[in-house]
């Protein structure tokens, strides 16, 4: 929240004074006005010597103290002045700003409704009072007094930006936009407020607009550290991460001790697949801040990319993560109530993706098909975004509770309030997670599943939900903290939309020769999936390969994996780089000129996969050691495609080589691999749901 300034137009009273104090007093007044503070506070000194109970030389010189880092004599002078001047209006506005400064919020609120009852028309006291509210987590009042606020001062530039960056926190960015752009309709120079504007509109998705309004707090304040830091999200959202890199970097150079550029210079690493860059600064940052926790969760999830990590190494930085913030952070244990027999199961499902993100499409199954009459089904939102899948799920949920504001604590609060008998959450260590949340273990059950292909790591998280192929029985249990359950017909289940066509010919039979093809994020292409697929194209001669992913948008990267393939002897005339398609049937649509998907290893595709497969292009994959490594099989195999499975990089080259080669088979295939797919065990959400349902009740009955 912006920080008030102390109003340091000090107005007199009618109360007679001595000349040359109310001399002394106006020339302070005026040397404070231009910055002389020094010269200021020398006559008021004077004049309070001369006539101690004079209200504004006390409460000018208490403004003074506040300005100069000295709070308690700032307090002393003002309340001095209040006493010897009740009416003396602003003394009472800023000894509000002065106990707020000190964080005595309580004391402050009761400042300012005193002087509001006193003097209700009182437009600062107002806009003050909402900064007081929205430091409590009372946005609805803190909108309330910023609005009245804007009613009797229109042109106040505090009260709209204050009402922009409440409106803001609350994640309502279009109406924040206004207020900011309000403010620079006034105050074209407020630099906050443009670089709020930048913010509201990088949130809102707007990231052309958002860089735009960077630049110009930037043009103003080349050192301005947060408009490069915020440039530099912005840039990376339009897929220009070089130019991301350097606003990284110059933000970092600015601020070294502050962990949020490194941790985003770091980030920007790690979405280019520079792995190596982006673990050292990630161990940087937690250096700096060791409770900086999505640093930790994002260096577990980058060993999920790596073919070089031990399993067991990855495991035990899992289990390290909750040592960490119980380290850093005091959890206590939430007691939950006895759940009642016979009761509907109260289930909550906590993520950060309720919007159009890959969870959402195979939650959506489960939400539609869970049966009223033995699920009460809870949705704990961790973001703001709302779009029509948001919607859409809402309307399935019987509960929809938006948390990103609580803290873990408050969250785990709420989690008991509502009674839940089986927590869920659909995240692990990615982005939005609220896992320290289950560190309270506000449920009696607690499961994680879907958003992440590791363990969670966490001691009171109880189960994870699998199945016997991404997970068969002694392959995995020990690198889990959690107990794997596993569903009988797979873990996922898959809604495609019929209303996208597909093109049921391979485009082989036009272009004679196959096209592999890819559309994986290219964090997932690893080295060695490369060396593969250059065996596969060498396997299979005059085929192409075409790779479909948001970084190949970006220069450096194109050029880095061209070059790993020209290393490999792979002519680049062979090789077919796509960048980002923004429609998601135009995205889709690029799979009518791919014959063959390959999957990337050993971390697999999922959402990829299950839309390479709806729009009638089979997935060669390789099973693996993990289960990041054995969803492509899972899916392959539960789809009954178990031909298209290898156990080696061998057997994955001979695979491809094999489909590539039988074009009859391959055309018969595409021609019914969607209706396969929707008549399969992983589209259908009425079983689905029951095998989940009978989970759960297979949970609560072993805690009983």
């Amino acid at each position: 929240m912006p920080k008030k300034k102390i109003n340091r137009s000090v107005r007199t009273t009618s109360v007679p004074v001595h000349p040359q104090v109310a001399q002394w007093y106006t020339q302070a007044h005026q040397f404070l006005q231009s910055g002389n503070i020094q010269q200021a506070k020398q006559l008021l000194v004077k004049a309070i010597q001369h006539a101690p109970n004079h209200a504004e030389s006390n409460h000018l010189l208490g403004v003074i103290s506040h300005q100069t880092g000295d709070s308690i004599n700032a307090e002393r002078m003002i309340r001095k002045a209040i006493k010897l001047s009740p009416q003396l209006w602003q003394a009472h506005n800023n000894l509000g700003v002065v106990l707020k400064d000190q964080g005595k919020l309580k004391q402050a609120k009761v400042v300012y409704l005193g002087l509001l009852k006193a003097k209700p028309d009182y437009a600062d006291a107002h806009s003050n009072l909402g900064v007081i509210y929205s430091e409590f987590g009372d946005m609805d009042n803190a909108i309330s007094s910023l609005g009245r606020a804007i009613e009797l001062k229109p042109e106040s530039v505090d009260a709209h930006y204050t009402l922009g960056t409440v409106l803001f926190l609350q994640g309502k960015h279009e109406l924040a936009v206004e207020q900011f752009e309000h403010v620079l309709l006034n105050d074209p120079d407020h630099v906050e407020s443009r670089n709020n504007l930048g913010c509201a509109y990088l949130h809102s998705g707007q990231y052309k607009d958002a860089e735009a309004a960077f630049d110009q707090v930037i043009k103003q304040r080349p050192d301005h550290a947060q408009a490069l830091n915020n440039r530099g999200r912005a840039r990376q959202k339009i897929l220009n991460f070089d130019l991301a890199h350097d606003d990284f970097l110059t933000a970092h150079q600015l601020e070294k001790n502050n962990p949020e550029m490194l941790f985003n210079l770091a980030h920007n690493h790690q979405e280019v697949g520079e792995f190596t860059q982006a673990k050292e600064l990630y161990e940087q940052v937690l250096v700096l801040k060791p409770d900086y926790l999505d640093a930790h969760s994002n260096l577990l999830m980058l060993a999920n990319y790596l073919d070089d990590e031990p399993v067991q190494t990855t495991f035990e930085g899992h289990v390290a993560w909750q040592r960490r913030v119980e380290q850093c952070f005091k959890i206590k244990l939430v007691s939950v109530l006895t759940r009642q027999k016979g009761a509907r199961i109260r289930v909550g499902y906590v993520s950060a993706d309720f919007r159009e993100h890959s969870v959402a499409y195979f939650l959506k199954p489960l939400l539609a098909n869970h049966h009223a009459s033995k699920v009460e089904v809870f949705c704990y939102s961790n973001n703001t975004v709302s779009d029509d899948i948001t919607l859409a799920l809402k309307a399935l949920a019987e509960h929809w509770t938006g948390v990103s504001q609580l803290s873990d604590q408050a969250f785990a609060e709420k989690i008991k309030q509502d009674k839940i008998d089986i927590l869920v959450d659909l995240s692990g260590h990615t982005s939005g997670h609220r896992l320290a949340t289950f560190l309270y273990k506000p449920a009696p059950i607690q499961v994680t599943w879907l958003g992440y292909p590791n363990t969670s790591g966490l001691s009171t998280m109880d189960y994870r939900l699998v199945d016997a192929i991404s997970d068969p029985e002694g392959l995995t249990d020990s690198y889990c903290s959690e107990q794997l359950l596993r569903l009988p017909r797979g873990f996922l289940c898959y809604e495609g939309r019929d209303s996208v066509r597909y093109e049921v010919k391979p485009p082989v039979l036009n272009n004679t020769f196959i096209t592999f093809g890819s559309f994986n994020n290219l964090l997932k292409v690893s080295d060695i999936a490369i060396q593969c697929w250059a065996k596969v194209l060498d396997a299979v001669p005059n085929s192409r390969l075409l790779l479909k992913s948001k970084q190949l948008g970006n220069p450096s990267t194109l050029k880095a994996l061209s070059e790993k393939f020209s290393a490999l002897g792979i002519d680049t005339a062979r090789l077919d780089f796509r960048a980002y398609v923004d429609s998601k049937r135009g995205h889709l649509g690029v799979y009518d000129d791919v014959d063959i998907a390959l999957d990337t290893f050993p971390y697999n595709g999922t959402t990829t996969t299950f839309e390479a497969l709806w729009m009638g292009v089979p997935t060669v994959t390789l099973a693996g050691n993990r289960h990041a490594a054995r969803v492509g099989a899972s899916i392959m195999m539960h789809l009954g495609l178990e031909d298209y499975v290898a156990q080696s990089i061998e057997g994955y080259v001979e695979v491809a080589k094999a489909k590539a080669t039988d074009l009859n088979a391959l055309a018969a295939l595409r021609a019914e691999l969607r209706q396969k797919l929707k008549q399969s065990a992983l589209c259908d959400g009425e079983q689905f749901a029951i095998d989940i349902e009978a989970a759960y009740v297979d949970m609560l009955a072993a805690s009983s």
